[in-house]
């Protein structure tokens, strides 16, 4: 979340945006759940490097010039944030179906468009 805050200069707007990631598994965590422990992996400047390549790429891989692009222009209802959560969770399901989707234990299978056209088909 700190990343969100920082690229949009509001804490609001990511506040409710960083639970649709967390929430699918279960449970939406505080804030202070997602600062990792003294000592534990995952802290540094490394790591923050790390993440902030990985946004970045999925961010222009989706179609935006950089994560500015995509803030928020308001803050959804609970209820909103709930139902879009909902998709979240369902397209993971439905993504996750080995049955449906054999071989995506091959990274050699997995692209952009290979996800677009098996989302057409699920």
């Amino acid at each position: 979340m700190p990343r969100l805050v920082a690229e949009w200069g509001d804490e609001e707007a990511a506040g409710w945006v960083w639970p649709l990631v967390a929430g699918p598994h279960g449970m939406f965590p505080s804030a202070a759940a997602f600062r990792p422990p003294r000592g534990a992996q995952g802290r540094g400047a490394a790591w923050e490097e790390a993440q902030r390549t990985v946004v970045d790429v999925f961010t222009r891989a989706v179609g935006f010039e950089d994560l500015v692009a995509v803030r928020p222009v308001g803050s959804l209802r609970k209820a909103e944030q709930l139902a879009v959560s909902g998709l979240i969770v369902m397209t993971d399901w439905i993504a996750s179906d080995s049955s449906e989707f054999p071989g995506l234990a091959d990274t050699d299978q997995i692209s952009f468009g290979g996800a677009r056209s098996r989302a057409e088909g699920a």
